[in-house]
């Protein structure tokens, strides 16, 4: 096992780098965010944050069409309120907030990677995050996508300051913050499964195999307890509010009735067939894997063999890290990736987070297998400016502003 550094501070040079990449995205902004709505296609979603985000404002609760709305967390609803208290309608301003959260993402990712891939290439990788289509699309539109995404890096971050000095009190604050970042997308609350299966996985990898009942008390309770304590009250209220059926333009009436029964908009239809279940999760796999080989770039549900084999390479040669350093990030990774194959309907902009984690995990393991033919130096120094040049490549400012603008004037 390999574990990424997590004790040795890093160097005025590094530091000073990671601010200026994170100056320069924050006065790209300036050229990047357009004062338009964009739906972002087939979805409805990000007026219907706003439309919650209104109900908060005028002191109606988390609401949709006058009644309490369940399916997603209110976290991001919660995030615009105050924007669209100060500004009104202004969406300038509400994609000045969700691009701010990308440029936090990025700056995120930059120092969550340094420890494991070097600053050169954590760098490259931020910079090809921030320049990538479709996460800049998302920096335009008001969904929960790229602030959640922060979210998860942030999460990691305050994992690793977790595992450096082992105490319940760091752990707890650790809970805190999974429980926090849940209600922006639940996804992100599988960040304590990660956790837990980590410090599993690190113990058996220790060779140590007593004491599990006094292991679990002081390395996993505090953690999930915390966790699970700051998501109960979301959990509460649902089940006191429980609706008969879904919302007008909602797609589903819970996540647990999407993933399992047949109509995902009725919690009383038949359960998913064992066969309906493995044809959906080969299917999201299968786009999964063009998604990711295409960067994110191809069209939302085609499977294109390249595309397809070049994404599961990629997820293959980042599953090698899991198994050589066993981190929470790994681990959240793999459940990333049972998630949303699970998932009735894919959307490309649910794969940020997996991009987000698999491109570095698979460098590291590429940068790990070439140092063992060349010097580390060299490795790394061809593998940023690989990555840097896909950057480039895959830049395209204001991709489709005319087409924004038109629909937003329609509407």
């Amino acid at each position: 096992m390999i574990p990424e550094v997590t004790g040795a501070p890093p160097s005025r040079a590094s530091t000073i780098a990671i601010v200026g990449l994170s100056a320069a995205a924050l006065l790209s902004t300036l050229l990047l965010v357009h004062p338009w709505y964009e739906a972002g296609g087939s979805t409805n979603d990000g007026s219907m944050y706003v439309l919650c985000a209104q109900a908060l404002v005028r002191g109606e609760g988390y609401a949709y069409l006058g009644a309490p709305f369940t399916v997603r967390p209110p976290g991001f609803s919660a995030l615009l309120a105050p924007v669209l208290a100060l500004r009104g309608l202004d969406f300038y301003a509400l994609n000045l907030f969700v691009a701010l959260w990308g440029v936090a993402c990025i700056s995120l990712l930059a120092v969550f990677q340094r420890a494991r891939l070097g600053t050169a290439l954590a760098l490259s990788v931020a910079a090809l995050v921030w320049l990538n289509p479709l996460f800049q699309a998302f920096c335009c539109r008001v969904m929960s996508d790229v602030p959640a995404a922060a979210a998860l890096v942030l999460g990691l971050l305050v994992e690793r300051w977790a595992r450096r000095r082992e105490s319940w009190k760091r752990d707890v604050v650790l809970g805190l913050v999974i429980g926090l970042t849940g209600y922006l997308r639940w996804v992100d609350a599988l960040l304590l499964a990660a956790v837990v299966s980590s410090r599993i996985a690190r113990r058996f990898a220790s060779g140590e195999r007593r004491a599990w009942f006094a292991f679990a008390l002081r390395r996993l309770a505090p953690v999930s307890i915390a966790a699970v304590l700051v998501i109960a009250p979301w959990w509460t209220r649902n089940a006191l509010v429980e609706p008969d059926a879904a919302h007008d333009q909602e797609f589903a009436y819970s996540y647990t009735t999407a993933l399992l029964r047949e109509d995902p908009g009725d919690p009383r239809s038949a359960w998913l067939s064992g066969s309906a279940v493995a044809q959906r999760v080969g299917l999201n796999f299968a786009r999964i894997a063009t998604a990711l080989g295409s960067r994110l770039h191809g069209e939302e549900k085609a499977i294109e063999f390249g595309h397809a084999t070049c994404g599961a390479l990629l997820l293959v040669i980042a599953l090698v890290t899991l198994a050589r350093r066993r981190g929470a990030a790994d681990f959240m990774l793999l459940g990333l990736l049972c998630a949303y194959g699970m998932a009735p309907s894919l959307r490309q902009r649910y794969l940020i987070p997996i991009f987000l984690l698999a491109l570095p995990a698979a460098l590291d393991s590429l940068a790990w297998l070439g140092e063992k033919l060349a010097s580390p130096r060299a490795v790394r120094l061809t593998l940023t400016v690989l990555v840097l040049v896909v950057a480039a490549l895959d830049f395209a400012p204001r991709k489709g502003w005319d087409e924004i603008e038109t629909r937003h004037a329609r509407l």
